[in-house]
């Protein structure tokens, strides 16, 4: 298939939902009965859907597009959410020191993601497995927050601590481990420790926040966790505090992320924020939050007013 323009994507891809993996594998990827894996679901999916002949590069490219075939698993209350974190673009330690976000390999390479979700059920081979939504994601439409991912990675690539990475340091972009034949180790820029290879990837709160946005109805929830050290991650803990917060009003102004305070949230971002600083002084597991609203009522951007709110009443503090 050739797509000219995204519509005409999305407008063909509709069909495939409702559909299994047998049914679409045409040329029986799946036939040994093996679970397979991402990379070979999406083949599936590239040669069997499209029509794309295997390991060919697909037209989806030349449209600035990449495929993404995803897992979600559905808890006991029914709900959906995402099995997995999505895997991006290795990072680069001695390319991303000299990057700036909006030309960065990872942006140029996943800028726009054409998500296809299928549900996980343990007992079922992959073959019988459905595909249940397709979603077209564009990286940009939380372009601060995953800037600010971006740039906190970057700085501690700089700075000779790619070995200090982790998940935690991050909202929604991570810097996940990926193992590499031989030792496991790679260089890094400014210094002599080795360091773990890693890629950027799409946390698994986030990326079910992305999966509850397909339905309208369902309100979008992002999940973050502030911990003691004041990093914001996504870890679990058994021992959590966790409060769920609905802000009102009739509708969302747009998807545009900013610290200034157009919706009056600046009341909320200040208690949660004040409880998070004296939580962690006196305690050192982490607490949860939710932020439940429709599109363009604020959610990220409530996510970055906290973000300042308790930078800044740490710097006050250090500086007394």
């Amino acid at each position: 298939m050739i797509f000219e323009s995204e519509m005409e994507l999305m407008r063909f891809t509709e069909s495939i939902r409702g559909k299994t993996f047998g049914e679409i594998d045409k040329l029986k990827l799946l036939e040994d009965g093996s679970t397979g894996s991402g990379n070979l679901l999406r083949k599936v999916v590239e040669t069997g859907f499209y029509g794309y002949k295997l390991n060919d590069e697909t037209n989806l490219n030349s449209i600035g597009i990449e495929l993404k075939v995803v897992p979600f698993i559905r808890n006991n209350d029914g709900k959906a959410t995402s099995k997995e974190r999505l895997l991006m673009s290795r990072i680069n330690y001695f390319d991303i020191v000299n990057e700036e976000f909006e030309s960065s390999q990872l942006l140029r390479e996943n800028r726009k993601v054409l998500i296809i979700w299928y549900e996980y059920v343990s007992y079922k081979k992959r073959t019988d497995m459905e595909i249940q939504y397709c979603q077209l994601y564009d990286m940009l439409q939380d372009q601060q927050v995953i800037k600010n991912d971006f740039e906190l990675i970057q700085r501690k690539v700089k700075n000779g601590e790619a070995h200090l990475l982790s998940e935690g340091d991050t909202i929604y972009l991570g810097a996940c481990i990926r193992p590499i034949k031989g030792n496991g180790t790679i260089n890094q820029p400014n210094s002599n420790i080795s360091a773990k290879p890693r890629f950027f990837s799409l946390k698994r709160s986030y990326m079910t926040g992305l999966l509850m946005s397909i339905n309208s109805e369902t309100s979008f929830k992002e999940t973050v966790s502030l911990n003691g050290e004041g990093g914001i991650n996504d870890h679990n803990s058994e021992t959590s505090f966790k409060e769920t917060v609905s802000p009102n009003g009739e509708g969302g102004i747009n998807d545009h992320v900013t610290a200034r305070d157009l919706l009056g949230r600046s009341f909320l971002v200040k208690e949660l924020g004040d409880f998070y600083i004296e939580y962690s002084e006196k305690n050192s597991s982490p607490f949860y939050f939710g932020i439940f609203a429709r599109w363009g009522m604020g959610k990220s951007s409530v996510i970055q007013m906290l973000m300042e709110h308790i930078n800044k009443q740490k710097s006050k503090k250090m500086c007394t």
